[in-house]
């Protein structure tokens, strides 16, 4: 019997490191991002908004299936999903001050925002592992809430650029200025993708967000089930 579990348990394991491979891949984790940065801005800039709002979050939504019939998480799973989130969400912000290309930016920041997401399913998952239910409601639902928030602004900031790249006939953003008397419209627009993408309130990105910490909060404070 104790064999069993035991082989059971190591199936678990690789099942759950074989998920995080494939469907990171697909979402976009560091270091599995690599053609994301090159995939927006080959695209056209409608496409990269179905690309970044839809598509990379079939990643995220596989990766949520494959949990389901996992059976109970073990911690080191959400260990390991917060240390891929907070390396996507550094990394990607450090990658997206280095461009001048305005759709690759914006590709790396979507890298980013994957991270945040990452980080509440992590932060769920050792809630459920260790019997914290706020924690884990509050790292899910901040998960979840970000992938719908990042789809909304993420589309609008995509077609803003095209909308710019379209006028201007360039993405060169050192070539780019002046802008807001030409497409007052575009501006307003891209500003206030801009704003709910910083996670300022009262936008979308600052619930969700405040939702993930929030719940990393609840899990710090909790004592030592959490982090054990």
């Amino acid at each position: 019997m104790g064999q069993g579990w035991l082989s059971i348990a190591r199936h678990r394991r690789l099942l759950f490191i074989l998920a995080l491979i494939g469907f990171g891949t697909k979402a976009g984790f560091v270091p599995l991002h690599v053609w994301l940065p090159e995939a927006h801005p080959a695209a056209p800039s409608h496409v990269s908004a179905v690309m970044s709002g839809v598509m990379i979050k079939t990643g995220i939504y596989g990766l949520l299936r494959a949990l389901t019939f996992l059976g109970p998480p073990e911690n080191w799973w959400g260990l390991l999903l917060i240390g891929v989130g907070l390396t996507s969400g550094i990394l990607g912000v450090l990658f997206a001050l280095a461009q001048h290309d305005l759709k690759r930016l914006l590709a790396y920041h979507s890298v980013e925002n994957i991270g945040i997401i990452a980080l509440g399913i992590g932060i769920g998952l050792i809630g459920l592992a260790s019997n914290l239910s706020a924690m884990a409601v509050l790292g899910f639902a901040g998960a979840l809430w970000h992938i719908l928030n990042h789809a909304l602004f993420k589309g609008l900031l995509f077609l803003g650029a095209g909308s710019v790249a379209h006028a201007t006939a360039t993405r060169d953003m050192e070539r780019l200025g002046g802008l807001i008397k030409r497409m007052p419209w575009t501006a307003l627009s891209f500003l206030v993708g801009a704003v709910a993408i910083a996670g300022l309130p009262p936008l979308n990105g600052f619930v969700s967000e405040l939702l993930v910490y929030v719940g990393a909060y609840r899990g710090a404070t909790a004592g030592e089930p959490a982090r054990r």
